[in-house]
């Protein structure tokens, strides 16, 4: 780095920001990344070297603590070469095979040895170093692009140092081990492409009707239609700014596509002459992405501004406030202003792809489809699984999308001559008239065309008359094959266009020309779609195609799915429209083959009666199959067998004993497959090249079984080379002469007890060939230091698998085998349980640890507490039959709770066990953001509880000091721990230290003594049998419908109603508060029982009626119908709220009880302006028909209205807060006063 004279030392702090960001996603500590600095001005020099910091904690303190060092000289040749000479070598911590990076940021050109630039840097590359590079305000034709690795396009530069984040972003990008620790940083892109936050940012000018303004929604509306809302992998919000911001709907207030669509559908017209956007992104940083309004740390966050007009107000703040919304809400912005200049919103985009100025509203979908390519969550279906269950082998039916390009130097005359035929010819056959088939045409150069979509047209006369238009015109330079599919996936294959969620897909891609994208990208798009079912056929016409392409894209059996041509001529050939009708049933003209009858009865075991033959004269079905001799299945509901073709792939280092356990392991694997009815085969590559036997070299469980008894242990096993394993297994095992079975699935099972150590490169493109080839890997690590190899080869995060020691492998080895049904079609021989009988609960269990980290916890201190847990759920077997699902917190203090994990997260024993081996001490280790909340408070309405009401919600709380007896915080936390045990929680407390004793009782759940455990020393963790606590037997812990904290009134029956202002100066998220407050006060309240029954009106400028006290009798339902109360704004009429609630709600048709005290709770921000005179004289009515009202001020300056409305005494009934927030803790002050109410009846 190089800062010169001109450079503000405040602007370094910018300079230290953007390193520490750098390599905040990167794993220090256990080596995987080092970092060096160099400092250069008329010579360069080392500020430290690659192995000084060996720590996270340590490194960015020495970030921090770089001086501020202008030079007025810049030899940036110099500093290469003391890169080159003086950082990259052995002594300074330079590794031989890891790969090394720099990245050069500066403020000015070189002014000494300028001429040696381009030599100084060549020399780097020749060594190997990737070289980005980042100007600030400097000229992107100067010196940068003969530095950069990529050229002028790895040149990034920006204005001024604020532009530091965005080219972080960019390098990052490039660096996959600068991504490792996903979680914790913000990437602009989706590698995983399921989760987002989208905020939709409105404003409509005066120039806006209803008839624009409803483009502004189906704009909405169509940029989310391919999300998947259902699952919850994308939340969307809305914000409005005029003068001020005010959100719309919060990201969390929808969870399905229907309520989404119904939500943006009911928004209203809200013109404004004047607007701030700088205040419309504040609203957005500030009271939008939030936690309470549904911000997710794990989830990358977007805005799209959507405007007609130019800011009037703030406009000087609007680079600043954009810059805020980046930097602080890690968002990606997108500007699209309807009629403007890009100027006016240049400072708003996060970059120039990001920013759109449609001339018309018209243009809104051209921007849409832009905005969904760059956002890839945007394009996911809502089906989670993809796959719609049949392929178009299965059934006569089929959704079909023609997909072609045609290059520039195609004779016209060849299109009519032959092509145009052949496309007609594929559809000559299909039974189009009567709904069977449906077919889309798509031409794509650069970017795809759609002819029509599969609803365009339902008769095949108009489908072949378009198809005879192709010509002259449909002729490209480019070819983009990855923007082809993209658009097939996200636009022909969507319901909107005719797609059938119970018909298959298939994809018919004809090309004449080599693809202008990247392999990856086009191979990704289509590896997509394969997994969501689609079938793809390759055609290849002429010398210009590259085979290795239409490999890639095409779905195996590539022989029969990637057809090459010599040229146009060749598709005279009738047997190549043949070829390609073969592939999808529903063009052959005939219907499909009955399924077969099942090998298995329908009590699960096999059907020993009857003998399966089938015949058929269709090409490519079953001639005939016999069943004898099968063994019975491992459980009454086991699946189908499939067929597998199985290899261990093996490296052990360990002693004698332990190779014991691992040869047991994959011999209790091999003992529940048929082997011997042929359904699996086994092999065994051990590391290094040895291989004790092939697939087909053993045809019986008791050779497979001998085999491994006497393969020996390789004593040279030192290193282990995963990727060299990995392709000896695809290249040389899974070949016909080894065993290699056609038409059965391959699959390679990982086992390891040492890390390779490999280039991240080199293991990414053996996961990339196996993925190609269609070979599941599963990778088991036992004791490996980083499971982040594994997660590299494996096919997916379900198939990596971690134990603590080779006796857990043997115990646990049935999660492995789980999802492989090959390995599940043998009854094993019944042997001596040595393992945790696998928990069986009377109900279901979410169980959420909290751990409560100090200062004064040592590392080892803390990684007992995760020991036991990790512990604990390796014996909880229950995980795995989704009777039990595990998630983490953990607490620095009362008022701040880290999210480790979610119950989602836990869903499976080996990925719990995992995540909370990744748990780290505070504060040297955290990096994502705290909630501040307190950490029960954080439980009860944060955490994803499953909804069904006989279960159990368990807290497991493991506490390493005592609060102390008089510490303020300690008061907070028994409080909420009494709000949290009412609301249906139990609270288990485990803890080290005698101070404990006074916070035991007040924190478990009754009887404490049976909730809570208290331990002498960290070590003792270890000695805690997870047995000893109880989460599947005993009592069903129901929510008490008795408050243990306001004895004296458990027992009061009460008909209640909210009176709730709902006027504009409330705003959205406040009315939320509100609600927040109403569900808060219920939690002690007997609803279930029928003690309580409860109401609600809220009222603005006219006052509605949300349910009557008769309405639910349910706490759950009562809670569901506040959440889902709107947010009404408008003026203040609380006298007409009164009348009602006097008049229409404390009726016995509506629920009153005679005998039953009648209470009302009135909250309100502000004085009425709607008959404000009758207000006081309304309330006085109602308490003179035996109504006791408790009013509830929030930031009233003038309280004389509020007092006329509360009942006597004033002071013991009329209560006051200056914040919305603070209306959480009132509660319990109203709760306490109605107490007493009531011990004075």
């Amino acid at each position: 780095m190089h800062t010169s004279r001109r450079m503000k030392e405040a602007d370094y702090d910018y300079y230290k920001d953007f390193m520490l960001d750098t390599i905040s996603g990167a794993n220090i500590d256990n080596g995987e990344v080092r970092v060096g600095a160099v400092i250069y001005r008329k010579k360069g020099s080392v500020v430290f070297p690659l192995n000084r910091y060996r720590s996270r904690n340590n490194l960015e303190d020495a970030i921090n603590r770089l001086p501020f060092q202008p030079g007025t000289y810049s030899n940036l040749a110099s500093g290469m070469d003391v890169v080159r000479e003086n950082l990259f070598t052995p002594d300074a911590g330079d590794r031989e095979d890891v790969p090394n990076a720099v990245i050069v940021v500066t403020d000015s050109d070189s002014t000494s040895d300028v001429d040696r630039i381009p030599e100084s840097a060549r020399k780097l590359k020749d060594a190997g170093v990737e070289i980005f590079t980042a100007g600030i305000g400097l000229d992107t034709s100067g010196e940068l692009p003969a530095l950069a690795s990529g050229g002028d396009s790895g040149v990034l530069a920006a204005n001024s140092v604020r532009g530091l984040t965005p080219m972080r972003d960019e390098i990052v990008l490039q660096i996959p081990a600068l991504r490792r620790r996903f979680k914790d940083v913000f990437l602009p892109t989706w590698e995983d492409p399921k989760k987002l936050d989208l905020a939709f940012l409105i404003h409509t000018s005066k120039k806006v009707d209803q008839e624009t303004f409803q483009q502004y929604k189906d704009f909405m509306r169509d940029t989310v239609s391919e999300a998947d809302i259902e699952s919850g992998a994308v939340q969307v919000g809305a914000v409005l700014y005029r003068k001020r911001g005010s959100v719309l709907f919060p990201l969390n207030r929808y969870n399905t596509k229907g309520d989404l669509n119904s939500g943006i559908n009911g928004l209203k017209l809200q013109r404004a002459k004047d607007n701030s956007l700088a205040v419309g992104m504040d609203t957005v940083r500030e009271n939008f992405f939030t936690p309470e309004q549904g911000d997710r740390e794990d989830a990358p966050n977007v805005v799209i501004v959507l405007t007609d007009e130019d800011p009037t107000i703030d406009v000087a703040e609007i680079p600043a406030a954009a810059q805020m919304l980046k930097d602080q809400s890690r968002a990606r912005v997108f500007a699209a202003g309807v009629g403007l200049n890009k100027d006016d919103l240049k400072d708003v985009a996060s970059n120039d792809d990001g920013l759109f100025t449609p001339s018309t509203f018209d243009e809104l979908s051209v921007v849409k489809d832009k905005i969904v390519k760059q956002v890839e969550p945007l394009g996911q279906k809502d089906d989670p699984s993809g796959s719609k269950g049949l392929t178009v082998d299965d059934t006569d039916k089929a959704d079909v999308a023609i997909v072609f390009h045609l290059s520039q130097k195609t004779i016209v005359k060849e299109i009519s001559d032959y092509f145009v035929p052949f496309v007609s010819s594929l559809l000559e056959k299909a039974k189009i008239d009567n709904g069977d088939v449906r077919v889309s045409l798509t031409n794509f150069a650069k970017r795809p065309r759609i002819r029509f979509n599969l609803n365009t047209y339902d008769k095949a006369e108009p489908i072949m008359n378009e198809i005879k238009k192709i010509g002259r015109r449909d002729r490209a330079r480019q070819s983009f094959g990855a923007n082809a599919l993209r658009g097939i996936r996200s636009t022909v294959f969507t319901p909107e266009r005719g797609d059938r969620p119970d018909v298959p897909n298939a994809i018919i891609l004809v090309t004449n020309n080599e693809n202008q994208q990247k392999l990856k990208g086009y191979a990704q798009e289509a590896e997509t779609l394969k997994k969501d079912g689609v079938k793809i056929i390759t055609v290849g016409i002429g010398e210009d195609v590259n085979e290795n392409e239409l490999n890639a894209v095409a779905s195996p059996p590539l022989d029969e799915n990637v057809i090459m041509l010599k040229g146009m001529q060749a598709l005279e050939d009738p047997s190549v429209p043949e070829d390609v009708r073969s592939g999808i049933l529903g063009l052959m003209g005939y219907p499909a083959t009955p399924a077969p009858p099942p090998l298995w009865s329908s009590t699960g075991g096999p059907d020993m009666e009857s003998t399966v033959n089938m015949t058929a004269s269709q090409p490519g079905v079953l001639l005939s199959t016999s069943v004898s001799n099968v063994h019975p299945p491992l459980t009454t509901n086991l699946p189908e067998p499939v067929e597998a073709d199985i290899v261990f792939l093996v490296h052990f280092s360990k002693s004698s004993d332990d190779y014991d356990q691992l040869i047991n392991f994959m011999k209790d694997s091999v003992e529940t497959s048929d082997v011997d009815g042929g359904i699996a085969q086994f092999g065994v590559y051990y590391d290094r090249g040895m291989v004790p036997f092939h697939l087909n070299r053993y045809t019986s469980n008791q050779e497979v079984a001998d085999a491994l008894d006497q393969m020996p242990r390789n004593t040279d096993a030192t290193m282990f080379d995963l990727a060299g394993g990995l392709r000896y297994i695809r290249d040389r095992m899974f070949v016909p002469e080894r065993g290699d079975r056609e038409d059965a699935p391959n699959k390679i099972i990982v086992v390891t007890d040492t890390n390779a150590g490999q280039d991240p490169r080199q293991l990414q493109r053996e996961k990339d060939a196996n993925d190609l080839a269609g070979i599941d890997v599963y990778t088991v690590g036992v004791n490996v230091r980083d499971k982040g190899e594994l997660e590299d080869v494996s096919s997916g995060p379900d198939n990596v698998f971690a134990f603590a020691g080779y006796p857990a492998l043997g115990e646990n080895g049935d999660l492995v085998k789980r999802d492989i049904p090959a390995m599940n079609t043998r009854q094993p021989r019944p042997k001596p349980s040595t393992t945790v009988a696998t928990t069986q609960c009377d109900a279901p269990v979410d169980l959420v640890f909290a751990f409560q980290q100090s200062k004064l916890t040592s590392g080892e201190n803390f990684r007992s507490m995760v020991e036991f847990s990790k512990e604990f759920v390796f014996h909880t077997h229950a995980i795995d039959t989704h009777q039990i699902r595990v998630g983490a917190v953990s607490f620095p203090s009362s008022r701040l709770v880290y999210e480790e994990f979610t119950l989602e997260e836990g869903h499976r024993r080996h990925i719990a066990y995992w995540n909370l081996d990744r748990i780290r001490n505070y504060p040297t280790d955290k990096t994502s953001r705290p909630y501040q909340k307190n950490v029960f408070d954080y439980i009860v309405s944060n955490i994803q509880w499953r909804k069904d009401t006989l279960m159990r919600r368990i807290v497991l709380v493991l506490m390493s000091r005592g609060l102390g007896r008089h510490l303020k915080e300690a008061h907070e936390l028994h409080l909420a721990s009494s709000s949290a045990k009412a609301s249906g929680v139990q609270v288990y407390v485990i803890g080290v230290g005698t101070d404990l004793t006074f916070d035991l009782p007040r924190l478990a759940s009754h009887p404490w003594r049976a909730n809570s455990v208290v331990l002498d020393s960290f070590e003792q963790f270890y000695h805690v049998k997870p047995s000893s606590i109880s989460m599947c037997k005993g009592r069903l812990h129901r929510p008490s419908s008795r408050p243990d904290i306001f004895q004296s009134c458990s027992d009061a029956k009460i008909d209640l109603v909210f009176v709730l202002d709902a006027s504009t100066s409330v705003t959205e998220p406040n009315f939320e508060l509100m609600k927040d407050f109403v569900k808060d006060f219920l939690y002690e309240a007997d609803i279930d029982g029928g003690n309580v029954r409860v109401g609600v009106i809220i009222y603005s400028t006219q006052d509605h009626v949300e349910f009557q006290m008769n309405t639910y009798r349910t706490k759950a339902d009562v809670y569901n119908a506040v959440d889902e109360i709107p947010y009404r704004y408008g003026s203040t009429n609380t006298a007409d709220a009164l009348k009602t609630m006097r008049t229409q709600m404390f009726t016995r048709a509506n629920g009153d009880r005679p005998g039953v005290e009648n209470i009302c709770i009135v909250v309100t921000d502000g004085v009425s302006n709607i008959n404000a005179r009758r207000t006081i004289p309304e309330a006085e009515q109602a308490r003179g028909e035996g109504i006791h009202i408790y009013a509830i001020g929030i930031g009233l300056s003038d309280t004389r209205e509020l007092d006329g409305i509360a009942s006597k005494p004033v002071e013991e009934n009329r209560f006051a807060v200056q914040e919305f927030s603070e209306l959480r803790d009132l509660r319990h002050k109203v709760f306490s006063a109605l107490c007493k109410y009531f011990a004075n009846i």
